[in-house]
């Protein structure tokens, strides 16, 4: 376990890993069981740990609809059995820095099944059609790193229902993590 009681200075930067995710829209039905917006995976069998730094999430208002619910988006541990290719690509902390690792995708892996939750983001929100919204932002930056080993990863997923006007809200993250 990597502790954050020495200064994040000491950690190993040169296996720092960034990637920026895709726009995603909420949407009326919940995620199924092993549905997602994206992963962020271990392949099976590797020796590397990945350990997540921080994940940045960012949403706002596409059009003039009302959006009176408030769906989570939510951050799950989960564990896979084939991670297969990676659908975005990680950009290095330093130039020269080792291919990541972790893959990242926007398709599930094989077998899919999440843990549980360990932290939501809410949307922003604006309850009638004609009033205006900010765009709204929010991080996870866990006390330690969050440990994914082989066969482990994260999943960002709407695990409540929506409105069917909620694809006019939409977000995005940013993940960032360490190799160890």
């Amino acid at each position: 376990m990597i502790s954050l009681a020495a200064s994040r200075s000491t950690w190993p930067a040169h296996q720092g890993y960034f990637a920026q995710t895709g726009v995603h829209a909420l949407q009326a039905g919940a995620d199924g069981a092993t549905a997602g917006r994206w992963w962020l995976l271990c392949p099976t069998g590797s020796a590397v740990r990945i350990y997540i730094v921080k994940v940045s999430f960012v949403c706002q208002h596409n059009s003039v609809l009302a959006t009176p619910t408030g769906p989570r988006i939510t951050l799950e541990k989960m564990s896979h059995s084939g991670a297969g290719a990676s659908s975005v690509t990680a950009v290095s902390a330093l130039s020269g820095a080792p291919t990541p690792t972790a893959i990242v995708r926007t398709t599930a892996p094989t077998t899919p099944v999440a843990f549980a939750a360990f932290h939501a983001f809410m949307p922003s929100g604006a309850l009638t059609a004609v009033g205006a919204a900010p765009m709204s932002s929010a991080e996870f930056e866990p006390v330690e790193p969050l440990e994914v080993v082989a066969g482990q990863g994260i999943v960002c997923r709407q695990p409540d229902v929506g409105t069917t006007s909620e694809t006019s809200r939409r977000f995005a993250t940013s993940v960032y993590w360490i190799e160890v």
